[in-house]
C-alpha cells in the first residue's frame, strides 16, 4: 500500500486508495477489474479473488498480467535473498529499492491459476503465455543468448516457459 506513490503519479488523475482484501467499492460495481504485475505479490490469492469477485458485476472479467513461475529466471529470483535481489533489480531494471515488493508466486502458473479459478468459481476465459523483451541489453553480448532463448520459446511446445501470463477470468452471469 503506497498512498504517497499513488498521489504523486502524474498519469493517474482519478485515484482511490484501498486494500486488495477490502476494496472500497460496492458489490457489483465493475465490469472489469485489472491487475498488472500484482498476482505474484499475493500471499493469499483466494482472499483477493474473493474480493475481486465481490466487486465484479455478473459476467464481469478479471484480467491480470503476471510473471510465469516456470521461467528459470523467476525460479532463481524466488530463491535470492531480498537484499541481493533489490540490488540486481536496480542494476538490470533501474528500479528503486522501495519499488521492489515481496513476492510469493502462489498464482503464477497456468495450472495454479486454473486450480484457484475453479476453487473461487471463476470461469477461465483465456490464459495466454507471452515473452517479454530481453532484460540483459545492458550486459552487451549476453543479450544475444537471451534473444536466442526468447526466440526458441515461440515454438508451441515451449510456450509454457514464456516469461509472462495474461489471464482473463469471468464471473458467472
Amino acid at each position: 500500500l503506497d498512498w504517497a506513490g499513488l498521489k504523486a503519479h502524474p498519469e493517474i488523475s482519478k485515484k482511490v486508495f484501498g486494500d486488495l482484501l477490502s476494496l472500497p467499492f460496492r458489490d457489483g460495481s465493475f465490469d472489469v477489474v485489472s491487475a498488472n504485475m500484482v498476482a505474484e505479490h499475493l500471499p493469499e490469492p483466494t482472499k483477493v479473488l474473493s474480493e475481486v469477485k465481490r466487486v465484479l458485476r455478473p459476467g464481469g472479467r478479471f484480467i491480470f498480467h503476471t510473471p510465469n513461475f516456470l521461467v528459470w529466471t523467476i525460479q532463481v529470483a524466488s530463491r535470492i535473498p531480498d537484499g541481493i535481489k533489490k540490488r540486481l533489480i536496480r542494476l538490470l531494471e533501474a528500479r528503486k529499492e522501495e519499488d521492489v515488493f515481496p513476492t510469493f508466486y502462489r498464482m503464477n502458473t497456468d495450472v495454479e491459476i486454473r486450480r484457484l479459478s475453479r476453487e473461487m468459481h471463476f470461469d477461465v476465459e483465456d490464459i495466454t503465455l507471452v515473452s517479454t523483451s530481453a532484460a540483459t541489453a545492458m550486459l552487451g553480448p549476453v543479450v544475444w543468448a537471451e534473444l536466442l532463448y526468447i526466440r526458441s520459446l515461440q515454438k508451441p511446445n515451449r510456450a509454457k516457459y514464456r516469461s509472462n501470463i495474461v489471464t482473463t477470468l469471468r464471473k458467472a452471469a
